[in-house]
């Protein structure tokens, strides 16, 4: 513990030494196993944007306890945007957008929700993962709030006067639509006059959208479109490359040597 604590940088980036970490982390609670954590959670944001620290970071998300989680989480407040559209960073927004508190979430939607910045989350190939987990995430208020920054990218549009064609019909614009469609069912793109407000409402018919259940079912449908069935596929996805290798699901119990296994199945996108 002491030897691994002390190079804990070094160690979480090196293709074997996380697996070492994970064991680590796995073993019952300890002052040293605290030490270790306490290491680990100071270089948070340094490990997030490695190929093998990330997992490390995630996987502090998972199994610690909430004074680490939380300050883990707060260490992305005011980087959102920036640590989304890493491949790396990306995989751990998202994780603190499920484990972070109200309070916290909140920023990360405001960030999100920013016009400068939304369209350029919703072209990048990671930055598009990280809405759509921000859609799953969020309260009501919160969500409509992002949708209505995200609406106007979808359709073509006119700026200085030349066209700017929507995102509705790229990859990642389908993505995100379907989305808003599944959490919003009365939800369109017609551009005329001003948004109506039955289009957030959740029809009385309709199970209120949950924010932790339906992330499944909608990766399961993802992964259904995407990917053959596998049993062992992870809620998570998707697009972590380590070399030429993707990375296998994390509960599937395949991906990293020694028996570390990553949070997402990998798939093209």
């Amino acid at each position: 513990f002491e030897a691994v604590a002390a190079s804990v940088g070094d160690v979480a980036r090196h293709r074997h030494g996380c697996c070492v970490i994970q064991r680590c982390l796995d073993s019952p609670p300890s002052d040293a196993r605290s030490r270790l954590v306490d290491r680990i959670v100071e270089k948070a944001l340094e490990l997030m944007q490695d190929a093998y620290g990330n997992y490390v970071v995630q996987y502090v998300l998972d199994v610690c306890g909430d004074k680490d989680v939380h300050v883990v989480c707060d260490s992305v407040v005011g980087r959102v945007n920036s640590l989304a559209i890493q491949k790396f960073s990306s995989n751990v927004v998202e994780k603190c957008l499920e484990r972070c508190t109200d309070k916290v979430r909140e920023q990360y939607l405001d960030e999100l929700s920013d016009p400068d910045r939304i369209r350029e989350l919703m072209m990048d190939p990671f930055g598009n993962y990280v809405i759509q987990r921000a859609l799953s995430v969020a309260t009501h208020a919160q969500a409509t709030r992002l949708v209505d920054a995200i609406r106007p990218h979808l359709l073509s549009s006119q700026q200085g006067g030349q066209s700017c064609a929507g995102l509705r019909n790229t990859a990642g614009g389908r993505r995100i639509l379907a989305k808003i469609c599944r959490r919003f069912p009365n939800f369109n793109l017609d551009p005329v006059g001003e948004i109506p407000q039955q289009m957030y409402q959740v029809p009385h018919n309709k199970h209120v959208y949950a924010r932790q259940g339906d992330v499944h079912s909608h990766h399961m449908h993802n992964a259904m479109q995407m990917n053959p069935p596998n049993m062992g596929i992870s809620p998570s996805k998707r697009r972590s490359f380590h070399g030429n290798s993707p990375v296998g699901s994390y509960r599937g119990g395949v991906g990293m040597p020694g028996g570390y296994h990553s949070y997402h199945q990998s798939h093209n996108i």
